[in-house]
């Protein structure tokens, strides 16, 4: 599943120091397609996209945000993903671009094989977490956190474990929540096989970072 806002309502809410919310909705954009493109044809898996509006997408499965904030919304986008009948459940954001295809097989590969409560977690290096996989709804680990703080994945995978889950970790990864993150992919991803989304992002950047 990949939960996330517009590119609009994103490039609004984290700026990345561009200049503009356009700017940054334009990288939003460029990353909620690449990552729709990565999450498409994975054997046996349905993309669901969770969005608080309209679908933006014509070859995903729209499931309609509810809630009033974001841990809620996610919680629910989860249970809502679960009540579908779906038994492994793995939810990502739209600005984590090293998820890869198989980053994402690994996940499932996790949920499968490690029992009847499993947790498979893909932790951010800002203390967040890019990748969060469930074999069955846990309410607490969406409830009172202090979202976009250093603290997320380490009191998510405590709440977990206190409900009874086994959590597995995959390897951390970076989002893009500011101008540093982004920077630092792009020095990344310049000549590895993310090169193409790289020059895309820094075509979009000539004017608010004619470096790139």
């Amino acid at each position: 599943m990949l939960f996330t806002l517009s590119p609009a309502a994103e490039g609004r809410r984290k700026p990345l120091g561009l200049g503009s919310p356009e700017r940054a909705a334009a990288v939003y954009e460029a990353l909620l397609r690449h990552l729709e493109g990565v999450c498409s044809g994975l054997p046996g898996v349905d993309l669901l996209i969770s969005t608080p509006g309209q679908p933006f997408s014509e070859t995903s499965r729209h499931l309609p945000q509810r809630g009033t904030s974001f841990g809620e919304s996610l919680r629910l986008a989860m249970e809502d993903a679960f009540s579908r009948g779906y038994e492994n459940v793995v939810v990502i954001g739209n600005d984590a671009p090293e998820i890869s295809r198989s980053y994402l097989e690994a996940a499932f590969e996790r949920l499968e094989s490690t029992g009847s409560q499993a947790a498979v977690m893909g932790p951010a290096h800002d203390g967040g977490y890019a990748l969060l996989g469930l074999n069955r709804p846990c309410p607490e680990a969406f409830q009172s956190m202090p979202w976009g703080s250093e603290q997320v994945a380490r009191l998510t995978e405590e709440r977990l474990q206190q409900n009874g889950f086994r959590v597995d970790r995959l390897e951390p990864l970076e989002d893009i929540d500011n101008q540093n993150n982004l920077k630092r992919f792009l020095d990344r991803a310049r000549c590895g096989s993310l090169s193409k989304l790289a020059k895309r992002l820094a075509s979009l950047l000539r004017e608010s970072l004619p470096h790139y």
